[in-house]
């Protein structure tokens, strides 16, 4: 039997019919979705397009792509004779566009409700406007506190500040730094991030850090003028686009696009890709030349403008993009396609952490040469004792990622089975802080352990989403459970094989699992991680040999 209304959701802890065709369209139109940007990227090339949200297919907050999912479940409802009598829709742009097709979908009869008029006009004009004043506070002050004489011929690494602190170390790894200052012929490009407007505590602690000779500030390079001007463009783009642009499966998606783009709910990251291209656009006309580069690549935004530039001023650099990540399958963007490469938006050699992922991120393009580096801020794997791991003193560590919808859905879901005299320690992601969210859960707590001290002492980890704490609990072979609260844990199990000791569980078997405290009592064989087909660990000391550049 199955229900006569239903809403249109992102979490999957129903175990229906309706949920189950959702969570099958979700996964299945991936390369259908990807072909179909793929040929709208043909039409409109130009860095606006390639650094917008459509471009970008970063699904998990996409209206776009959710759009196109519910619709391609409801052709199956039909299909099946099980449409509900309503459906519930997030916003009125979903709303619209299954209105105007009730005829072509056969479904005139049933009621479409929305749940919210309100989208987020509001909050992304102040992001935006936040963008903006702090990137024009650091140019302002680093006409004044930064002046350095810069060697003319450049070897760079992209890197970001964040939250207070250089992030050298969590991207790179301390081994980096010490190459660094070994080798004076590189030096880094901070962006930097913030998620406060006037935060000068924030911007005085990274021009202590930019102040150091192996920092290039590329603001230094871009003229107030080009500040104003990628601000005007970016919220002025999508009137380019003709009005009927995007079509998937003779459906007209178009104003949901032109409203992602208009509404650009990754602005920060759109405008550092402008300014990445701005940066190497000016660098070029004062006379320098771009010997080697490195980019952090997770195909976002601000990287399609780093090699955008790069190709059109530098075309002859040697430029490579390093993932010193892991695998995420939910995360589409990650994946560079045939259209990125033909429009030199992503690099023509990505370098990876380990031979597992080669057959991994080739999803969507053959084009790229994909070569094997060092997992440099995985070298605390190699400082790991066996000996720790006898005497662990902690049953639960729950490991968020950073994606707040998932980190609390996982919060949620394991709330909902722990017994009172439970404690469940949780590692927070950087990006975002739990602690207000926990404020009647008294069996949580969080907890500022370094990883390797949680790895070392945990009986359990409870782990999933983007992060790639998930890849090293499965690497060392300690006992772990991933809760299935996105579409991918299916995927992810599929390709990467597990331990005995690790399992990904629904909600129901996860319920079982907590109250059994089953891996409490289970001890398990730690793995010693030298070179395995998940982390390179090697350790060459030289950086053209860590990032094969």
């Amino acid at each position: 039997m199955y229900e006569n209304k239903i809403f249109d959701t992102l979490k999957i802890n129903k175990n229906n019919y309706h949920a189950n065709v959702y969570k099958e369209k979700y996964i299945s139109t991936r390369k259908e979705y990807v072909k179909a940007i793929d040929n709208l990227s043909k039409k409109n090339a130009s860095l606006e397009w390639w650094v917008s949200s459509p471009a970008f297919k970063f699904i998990q907050n996409d209206n776009i792509y959710h759009a196109i999912t519910l619709i391609e479940a409801i052709k199956k409802f039909r299909l099946d004779n099980k449409v509900p009598e309503i459906i519930y829709v997030k916003n009125n742009l979903i709303k619209n566009i299954i209105e105007e097709n009730k005829n072509y979908l056969k479904i005139n009869r049933k009621k479409i409700i929305s749940q919210t008029k309100y989208f987020y006009k509001l909050k992304i004009f102040i992001n935006s406007t936040k963008t903006l004043f702090n990137f024009l506070i650091i140019k302002f002050l680093s006409k004044f506190l930064l002046k350095k004489n810069i060697n003319r011929k450049l070897y760079l690494i992209d890197s970001y500040f964040i939250l207070n602190r250089s992030d050298n170390d969590r991207y790179y790894g301390k081994y980096l730094k010490k190459l660094i200052n070994k080798n004076n012929n590189f030096q880094v490009i901070p962006t930097f991030i913030s998620k406060n407007i006037f935060d000068f505590r924030e911007i005085r602690n990274f021009f202590k850090i930019a102040r150091d000779d192996n920092y290039i500030i590329k603001e230094n390079f871009i003229s107030f003028y080009q500040l104003l001007k990628i601000f005007y463009l970016l919220h002025t783009c999508y009137k380019k686009l003709n009005k009927k642009v995007f079509t998937f499966n003779n459906i007209d998606y178009s104003e949901i696009l032109k409203y992602e783009i208009k509404n650009n709910k990754n602005f920060e990251l759109s405008f550092i890709g402008f300014m990445n291209y701005s940066f190497f656009k000016n660098i070029k006309y004062k006379k320098f030349s771009v010997i080697k580069s490195i980019n952090w690549f997770e195909n976002q935004p601000s990287s399609k403008g780093w090699f955008y530039g790069l190709s059109k001023y530098f075309p002859r650099s040697t430029s490579i993009g390093y993932q010193g990540f892991t695998y995420f399958p939910e995360m589409l963007s990650i994946f560079p396609t045939n259209q990125e490469f033909l429009s030199r938006v992503v690099p023509k050699q990505i370098t990876l952490i380990g031979k597992a992922y080669k057959n991994l991120i080739n999803e969507f393009t053959n084009n790229i040469d994909f070569k094997i580096g060092e997992a440099t801020r995985f070298e605390y794997l190699l400082n790991l004792n066996p000996k720790n791991f006898n005497d662990r003193k902690i049953d639960y560590v729950l490991i968020l990622s950073g994606i707040k919808d998932i980190d609390l859905d996982i919060i949620n879901l394991t709330n909902k089975f722990i017994k009172n005299n439970l404690k469940i320690y949780i590692k927070a992601h950087p990006v975002f802080n739990p602690a207000p969210y926990l404020k009647n859960k008294s069996n949580f707590i969080l907890t500022d352990e370094n990883f390797s001290y949680l790895l070392e002492n945990s009986k359990c980890f409870i782990c999933s989403g983007s992060t790639s704490a998930l890849m090293e609990a499965i690497a060392l072979g300690i006992n772990l459970v991933i809760p299935k609260v996105t579409y991918f844990e299916d995927i992810f199990i599929s390709k990467i094989k597990l331990y005995n000791n690790q399992k990904a569980l629904n909600s129901d078997d996860f319920k079982i699992f907590i109250k059994s405290r089953v891996f409490l009592k289970k001890p398990f064989d730690f793995k010693k991680i030298i070179n395995s087909e998940f982390f390179n660990l090697s350790q060459s000391g030289n950086i053209d040999k860590v990032f094969r550049i």
